[in-house]
Order: C-alpha cells, then sequence, then structure tokens
C-alpha cells in the first residue's frame, strides 16, 4: 500500500496532475500473497539452506520476477523514464546543467513555500493515533508534494498524457 501510494502520489506531483494516472494495479493487493511467500523462503534460507526444496524456490524466484514485469506495466515506469529522458534531451541545459535554476526558484516561489509548508505541517503533526491507512495517505502527500517540488525546480514541464508514445530510450 505505501509503495503503490508512493508510485501514485509521485507520478501526480512530477506531472502536476490532478488525476489519478497510476493504476492502482501497480504494487496492488496482489502482490502481498507473493511478498508473504517470497520472504517466507528467504527466511527458511536463512534458517536452513537445506530445508529450501527445489519447488519453495522456483516459486519464490518466479513470484519475484512476475511482480517485477507486471508493476513494470502498470506503474509504467517506462513511460514515466522515456519521458523524462526525452525532457532532458530536448531541454540539455536546464537538465544538464541546471541552467537558470535560481529564476524558476523565483518565478515559482509561491508553489514551492506552499509544498514546504505542507510537508512541515505533515511531518510535525501529532499522527500517534492514526491508522496505518492514515499514515500513508499522509506520505502520499508529502512525496506529492516533492514530486511538485523536483518539477519545479528542476524544470520538468512535460503534462501527463497517456496517448503520447516516446520512442524508448535505453540509457
Amino acid at each position: 500500500m505505501l509503495a503503490q501510494t508512493n508510485v501514485q502520489s509521485f507520478v501526480k506531483g512530477f506531472y502536476r496532475t490532478n488525476e489519478e494516472v497510476i493504476s492502482d494495479e501497480c504494487f496492488g493487493e496482489w502482490i502481498e500473497p507473493k511478498v508473504h511467500e517470497i520472504f517466507g523462503v528467504a527466511k527458511k534460507l536463512r534458517y536452513d539452506t537445506w530445508s529450501v526444496t527445489v519447488k519453495e524456490a522456483e516459486t519464490a524466484v518466479l513470484d519475484v520476477v512476475d511482480a517485477h514485469w507486471k508493476n513494470r506495466e502498470v506503474c509504467q515506469f517506462e513511460k514515466i523514464g522515456d519521458d523524462m529522458k526525452h525532457w532532458c534531451l530536448e531541454n540539455e541545459e536546464v537538465c544538464v546543467f541546471k541552467k537558470d535554476m535560481e529564476g524558476r526558484i523565483l518565478d515559482n516561489i509561491i508553489p514551492l513555500a506552499g509544498n514546504m509548508v505542507s510537508i512541515y505541517k505533515l511531518l510535525v503533526i501529532d499522527d500517534t493515533c492514526y491508522t496505518d491507512a492514515e499514515i500513508v495517505a499522509e506520505w502520499g502527500k508529502i512525496v506529492e508534494n516533492m514530486g511538485e517540488i523536483a518539477a519545479e525546480i528542476g524544470g520538468f514541464d512535460y503534462k501527463w498524457n497517456q496517448k503520447v508514445e516516446r520512442t524508448h530510450i535505453r540509457k
């Protein structure tokens, strides 16, 4: 739940959108049983290497591979990475050499300050009685603010557009 919220929130902030653009399948409920199984086998390996069966090892490895490839797709990591790489190639001076970073900070001082105040307030609030879901939501808001700050200071200005497919850039 925390990983899902963090990915969804960062992307929302980074692309500065109010829409939920990353599916709930991203680190969704489907992953929990796989994680328990993987960690169960890992624990068993640490306790007694010789007690792990071939079937348990195969299942754990396949669970890792399945989780990786499913999250790659549903979390849209390749699209996000390609957007960032294309933007960087189109804006090399800004991306690589941080051209006019001070200007962007000054031009966006009000939204940046708003995000900083929001983060501060979330970090100092007494959340000792919060449920797990409330704490996850709180961190999601912090991560969303951090995504907005990164985009504002870094100059990233792409908007989320599922229909735009960019050529894949390896590195």
